[in-house]
Formats: structure tokens, C-alpha cells, sequence
């Protein structure tokens, strides 16, 4: 099960990636996540309110690195 941890500054608590891609949901395709600069991403999550990263904004992802989009 994923964690509800309010910690949100640390990897330590997430599940590996080869969990996440084994679930089968029926219904919706098998997870593959294709990201690329340039395409449109709706913010799911509160992340800063005061600058306003909050739920259903729309944005563009304008660099892409390692563990940071």
C-alpha cells in the first residue's frame, strides 16, 4: 500500500517503480509515462499556494531531469 506520509521532501517513503507498473487496473492502460518539454501537465496536488501551485493548474514542462520535471 503507498504511504500517507506528510513528509514530503524525502524518496524514502515511496514505493519502487516495479511495484507501481506491475498493478493491472481494469479498465485503464498498462502505466507508461512519456513526458517530453513542451507538453501540457495538470498539477494534481497542492505543492506551494502562496505561489500559486495549486490543484488543477495547467502548466508546461519546460525542463526535464533525473528525478525533476
Amino acid at each position: 500500500m503507498l504511504s500517507n506520509s506528510n513528509d514530503c521532501g524525502t524518496f524514502s517513503d515511496m514505493e519502487p517503480p516495479e511495484l507501481l507498473h506491475s498493478l493491472k487496473i481494469s479498465g485503464l492502460p498498462n502505466p507508461c509515462l512519456e513526458l517530453k518539454v513542451g507538453a501540457p501537465v495538470i498539477l494534481l496536488k497542492n505543492l506551494n499556494k502562496s505561489i500559486g501551485l495549486c490543484n488543477d493548474n495547467r502548466l508546461v514542462i519546460t525542463k526535464i531531469e533525473d528525478r525533476v520535471v
